[in-house]
């Protein structure tokens, strides 16, 4: 019984790296999500004079917060776990705060064709960055 549990679980975990593998292969890509760091600033720079937000923040009818991701600060939209069971106002969570942990960027699709730099692109990049991006939104 363990044994086939342990080999359905092995099973799940190939299925989620083909279908991601499969998806990047035919073009198909998102950007991932992250954890929300809080608190955090308007800026990902280090100029401690601007405020600390300890909630997403809203922006363009959603609601956004800061992740790292390596050396960087990205930005990406809240994800369900960073609102109250309202689903509309965002949670405040404290310094350290063990719930902030399911608050989280949303996975988002990427827009095809876009132009970054002057160039189009139709398929996820590298340029500028060490990790694949894509755009959101488009123009």
């Amino acid at each position: 019984m363990i044994l086939r549990r342990r080999m359905m679980m092995i099973l799940q975990i190939v299925g989620i790296y083909a279908f991601y593998f499969f998806s990047i292969v035919e073009g198909q890509c998102v950007v991932e999500s992250h954890r929300c760091g809080f608190p955090f600033s308007s800026s990902p720079s280090s100029n401690s004079s601007l405020p600390r937000h300890y909630s997403c923040q809203p922006g363009n009818g959603l609601h956004f917060c800061y992740s790292q991701v390596g050396e960087r600060s990205v930005y990406g939209v809240c994800n369900g776990g960073c609102f109250q069971e309202d689903g509309v106002t965002p949670i405040i969570f404290e310094e350290d705060d063990a719930m902030a942990f399911f608050c989280k960027t949303a996975a988002s699709p990427c827009q095809f064709p876009f132009i970054w730099n002057g160039a189009t692109y139709n398929s996820c990049t590298r340029d500028g960055s060490e990790f694949l991006w894509c755009a959101l939104e488009v123009d």
